[in-house]
């Protein structure tokens, strides 16, 4: 857990030896803390581990196939912390999206097309939740009783890791441009465009709906891998950047 108040950083959750944690999200309210973690036999396990540790979703290993760094996966909270959203997949193969209530019952999967798939989940409320569908942008109703529907697909999109402002108006995300720079971008969700916010930059969550908080990104010289680097808060308005931790993360394998 990292304070942004007094910068200070401490252990919030340990695995048990021969455990990998892969993904976490904490609900808004920071009352339900829940983990993805990846044993050594390559099973993945979704695991509520505060208030109390249950397991949520387990999915069986595949042979022979470890950790991927291009899988995507994560947990994704409602704003109104009713509904989460547990996203796996392994590599080459289909995503799911598992809607769950709060209380850990299953609502519906979301299940890959073909070559779509579904992954970076962004709700705007309980019932509505954004998500990239392949090369699109798609909105979805989520209902317990009849399932799924799509409102509206954008313009193509590609971009990543979505994260939907307080007032509904942005999602921030980022993307890698064709000479392979990262950029963090913004999307309208009342005119449906896209626009660059600021270069090297990835990962986003709002601290307000006016500033966006992410991480220094940029792909290593003479490497296939991206590097994530110092923490940074940037002003939606101007793209102003002011930089809160410096020091890297971790790296990753791009595709």
């Amino acid at each position: 857990m990292f304070d942004l108040v007094n910068g200070s950083q401490e252990p919030v959750y340990t695995a048990p030896e021969g455990l990998i944690i892969e993904a976490a999200g904490w609900s808004h309210d920071g009352e339900i803390l829940i983990v993805l973690e990846n044993s050594s036999d390559s099973r993945r396990t979704f695991r509520q581990v505060l208030p109390e540790q249950k397991v949520l979703k387990e999915y069986a290993p595949v042979p022979g196939r470890g950790i991927d760094p291009q899988d995507q996966v994560g947990v994704h909270f409602s704003n109104d912390d009713t509904v989460v959203a547990l996203v796996n997949t392994y590599s080459g193969e289909k995503e799911t999206i598992a809607l769950h209530s709060r209380d850990g019952s299953e609502i519906k999967t979301i299940n890959g097309q073909e070559e779509r798939l579904p992954a970076f989940p962004a709700f705007r409320d309980r019932n509505t939740m954004f998500y990239r569908f392949g090369p699109s942008l798609r909105e979805v109703q989520v209902q317990s009783q009849t399932g799924i529907y799509g409102l509206a697909v954008s313009q193509p999109f590609t971009g990543m890791n979505l994260a939907l402002s307080g007032n509904g108006l942005y999602l921030a995300y980022w993307d890698i441009e064709a000479d392979g720079s990262p950029y963090l971008g913004l999307y309208s969700t009342s005119s449906g465009t896209a626009a660059k916010l600021t270069d090297g930059y990835g990962y986003p969550q709002w601290l307000s709906s006016d500033t966006v908080l992410a991480l220094e990104v940029s792909v290593r010289e003479g490497s296939d891998f991206l590097q994530t680097g110092g923490l940074a808060s940037i002003d939606r308005a101007s793209g102003g950047v002011s930089l809160l931790v410096d020091a890297v993360v971790s790296s990753y394998a791009l595709e």
